[in-house]
């Protein structure tokens, strides 16, 4: 989070001095000029929305981006509520879902794998083993191609090929978004395909209602009209649940502050880090059930406590009093500062990886090379303890080696001559002749040395046994 809000504070640092002369910039301090590049032979630029209410919305065709949302407060006063960045080349360099299109499917997929008429698609699996939002290159980074309609209306296009991200069929998505005069954005999305395919679009902006970067929206009046949730596991992947809110921190039923929910011990909001979760809303699929007003809030709101998880990464990040202060030249100075940035918390710190050393020898502690909180190397010596014991205990295990030794090396010299003398227990004729006397006959028993047989040949008769 530390690294996001360095993202968005640098962009304050390099606040442009680069205008067209006449430029005419949006009530959000944008220039049109730095929103037109060329990216993959696509061309991106600038779409603004106005009512009668002077109500401003910004919008980028990379990634059918919200850039900005410029409404009036309490006071009149107008405020910028979402966040974004002040150039096309800021998305490009600092990646994100800030005010995107999500596409082909949001959320997650479980495992990036899903089943289809029998086939079996494998995505890319980009958030702890998920497919997130499309994949690594989601419909939020692809280039739309943009129509002006009207003050009020744009038309945004896109194809998605078939295979793009391991999607199968050609999807032809179209998004309509409407500034209405009662302050609401309408965003319509349409698709078609070619072939059996899953789909799921969504914006993915995140809002402060405050407009000020130094307050969270901790303090927002959250309500829902939901009886139930989906419960996320460690890995936010929803586990195929449907539980109800009753006596949870995910009951919104009636108004509740945000920040009196979002802290208390509970293991979706561990999961979650926040509130990052899907509720039913009681309409049975029907949110025209409601009053119209009424949708408008939930569904902001809803945006809002979804994106909870980043309140503290919101800073201003464009450069609209720089913008409102140039000259009638359009220059500004840019100032080479440092920026620090502070976060105070608190809470227990606890290591990541512990490890014990344990003794295996007894006796008494003779040296202690180091103290608590002391850093220590691989293979340093830590404690010595007293060997006299061991010593002995070693001198004795040693005579007793030897001792084995001994013992062992006589024993092997007798088998050594018993297996010399032993001749085996069948005796064979050792030349061709004739058994001339048999001195032993079967059941006989014999002792060593005793003459079992006379043979002679007819050549010598000489006895051979």
């Amino acid at each position: 989070m530390n690294k996001l809000f360095f993202w968005v504070c640098a962009v304050l640092m390099t606040a442009c001095a680069s205008y067209k002369n006449d430029e005419v910039l949006t009530e959000s301090g944008l220039s049109n000029s730095r929103f037109q590049t060329e990216i993959n032979g696509e061309k991106t630029d600038l779409f603004v929305l106005k009512n009668k209410n002077k109500m401003e919305v910004c919008i980028t065709n990379y990634g059918g981006r919200i850039v900005s949302v410029m409404v009036p407060d309490k006071d009149g006063i107008m405020r910028d509520v979402v966040l974004g960045f002040d150039s096309i080349q800021d998305y490009i360099k600092y990646p994100s879902d800030f005010g995107a299109s999500i596409g082909r499917y949001a959320n997650r997929i479980n495992q990036g794998r899903f089943s289809l008429d029998g086939i079996v698609y494998q995505l890319p699996r980009n958030n702890y083993g998920h497919c997130l939002h499309g994949g690594p290159q989601g419909f939020q980074y692809r280039i739309y191609r943009g129509i002006q309609v009207s003050d009020r209306e744009v038309k945004l296009t896109y194809l998605s090929k078939n295979g793009e991200e391991g999607f199968p069929g050609n999807l032809n998505c179209t998004i309509i978004m409407k500034l209405t005069d009662d302050n609401a954005i309408d965003i319509q999305y349409e698709a078609e395909t070619d072939k059996p395919t899953v789909v799921n679009m969504t914006n993915h902006s995140y809002f402060n209602l405050d407009g000020d970067p130094s307050k969270d929206n901790s303090d927002y009046l959250l309500t829902l009209n939901a009886d139930y949730y989906t419960p996320v596991d460690s890995t936010f992947m929803t586990t195929g649940e449907i539980v109800p809110v009753e006596g949870t921190p995910m009951d919104f039923r009636l108004p509740a502050v945000i920040g009196t929910r979002i802290n208390q011990d509970f293991e979706q909001l561990r999961y979650g880090n926040g509130i990052d979760h899907n509720w039913v809303l009681n309409t049975k699929g029907d949110i025209m059930k409601k009053k119209k007003k009424w949708i408008k809030l939930v569904i902001i709101l809803l945006v809002i406590a979804i994106a909870a998880g980043a309140i503290f990464v919101w800073k201003s990040h464009k450069a609209k009093a720089a913008a409102a202060a140039a000259t009638a030249e359009n220059t500004a100075t840019v100032e080479k500062r440092s920026i620090s940035s502070q976060l105070s918390s608190s809470g227990t710190l606890e290591a990541k990886d512990t490890y014990s050393i344990t003794s295996m020898v007894e006796g008494e502690v003779v040296s202690a090379n180091f103290e608590e909180g002391d850093q220590v190397e691989k293979d340093q010596v830590l404690y010595e303890i007293d060997r006299s014991s061991m010593d002995t205990d070693l001198n004795s295990a040693q005579n007793s080696v030897t001792r084995s030794q001994t013992s062992y090396a006589d024993a092997l010299d007798d088998y050594n001559q018993a297996a010399s003398d032993y001749s085996g227990n069948t005796y064979k004729a050792t030349d061709t002749g004739y058994i001339k006397e048999l001195y032993i006959s079967v059941g006989d028993k014999v002792s060593g040395n005793t003459k079992l047989a006379d043979i002679y040949s007819d050549e010598d008769r000489k006895s051979v046994v």
